[in-house]
């Protein structure tokens, strides 16, 4: 095998580039969406289950004070699960409310608590 600067062997070095752009494309590709921003932050977060299972819903109340606020945010939206998984960490409750927010070209989602 030849090798390249620093000794690493050109066939490892191509190896590495490759897990890195399939790691990047897998990133970019679960978080293009906002649904499925939120199912892959259920699974990440230890509910792949429910993940799967669940419908998500608008949450009315949340997006109307967002709609009727003076500081509007519109990259921001707000989703509630059907079947919500159940933390014991967080104070024993269920996470029913997620915020999804738009940054750039991708959605991150993250529990925004109960009503």
């Amino acid at each position: 095998m030849k090798n390249c600067k620093g000794g690493v062997s050109i066939k490892r070095r191509k190896v590495f580039i490759i897990c890195i752009a399939i790691f990047i494309i897998a990133f970019v590709v679960l978080h293009s969406s906002q649904k499925l921003a939120l199912r892959t932050h259920l699974v990440v977060m230890g509910h792949p289950i429910i993940a799967f299972k669940t419908q998500m819903t608008d949450d009315v109340l949340h997006n109307t004070l967002n709609d009727k606020s003076m500081n509007k945010d519109l990259s921001v939206h707000y989703y509630s699960l059907t079947i919500p998984p159940y933390d014991e960490e967080i104070s024993g409750t269920y996470l029913r409310n997620y915020r999804v927010k738009h940054k750039m070209l991708l959605y991150f989602a993250e529990y925004w608590g109960e009503a």
